[in-house]
C-alpha cells in the first residue's frame, strides 16, 4: 500500500500542464522527481529532485511582476516527503512500526503540502484579480483612444453635406457659364 502511495505522490509531483512540469521550478522541460533503486544488498530506493527552486514570474504591469509557479522543493520539501514514505515503508517491511516522531514528521510534511496548495490558491486568486484589473484598464484605454481617434459621425455627415452643396453649386455655375461661352465662340 505504501508503494502505491509513494508512486502516486511522485506522479503528482511530476504533473504536467501544457507540456511543462509544474513543480520543476524554471526547468519546466525536466521531470522534477525520479525514484531510483540501488540494487546492492539490500536494495535501497531513493527519490531525486532534478528541477530547481526558482519561481516563474511574469511582468503584469510597469514595475510589477507576479509569481505563477511553485517549486517542488517548496511544496514537497525537496525529496523529504518521499524519503520519509520510503523510510516508513522499509521499516514496516522489517517489522518496525512507525514511531510517534515518524507520524508527527509526516503530519508536518502533509501540512506543508496543504500550505503550498493554499499559497497556489492565493496566487491563482491574485492572478484572477490582476486579469480583471487589466481587462478593465484595457476597456478604459480603448474608450479613451476612441474619443481621440474615432470619427464623430454627426460632424462628418455635416461636413459631407456642406461639401456636396458646394460641389452642386460649382457644377450649376459651370453649366450656366460653359454653354454661353461655347455658343458665343461658335457664332
Amino acid at each position: 500500500r505504501l508503494d502505491q502511495i509513494l508512486n502516486e505522490a511522485v506522479s503528482v509531483a511530476n504533473t504536467k500542464f501544457n507540456g511543462k512540469y509544474l513543480f520543476a521550478g524554471t526547468q519546466t522541460q525536466t521531470q522534477p522527481y525520479t525514484l531510483t533503486t540501488n540494487p546492492g544488498p539490500p536494495p535501497v530506493q531513493s527519490a531525486a529532485f532534478s528541477g530547481n527552486g526558482n519561481a516563474i514570474t511574469f511582468m503584469i504591469g510597469e514595475g510589477s511582476s507576479q509569481q505563477v509557479s511553485m517549486s517542488g522543493q517548496e511544496a514537497f520539501q525537496g525529496t523529504g516527503i518521499f524519503d520519509k514514505i520510503i523510510q516508513i515503508r522499509d521499516n514496516l517491511r522489517n517489522g518496525v512500526m512507525p514511531t510517534q516522531a515518524d507520524i508527527t514528521t509526516m503530519s508536518g510534511m502533509l501540512q506543508n503540502v496543504l500550505q503550498a496548495g493554499s499559497k497556489v490558491g492565493s496566487l491563482l486568486t491574485s492572478l484572477d484579480n490582476t486579469t480583471n484589473q487589466l481587462a478593465e484598464q484595457k476597456t478604459q484605454l480603448m474608450a479613451l483612444l476612441s474619443v481621440h481617434q474615432d470619427t464623430d459621425v454627426a460632424e462628418a455627415t455635416l461636413k459631407l453635406k456642406q461639401e456636396e452643396t458646394m460641389l452642386d453649386a460649382a457644377l450649376n455655375t459651370g453649366a450656366q457659364i460653359l454653354p454661353k461661352s461655347l455658343l458665343d465662340f461658335l457664332k
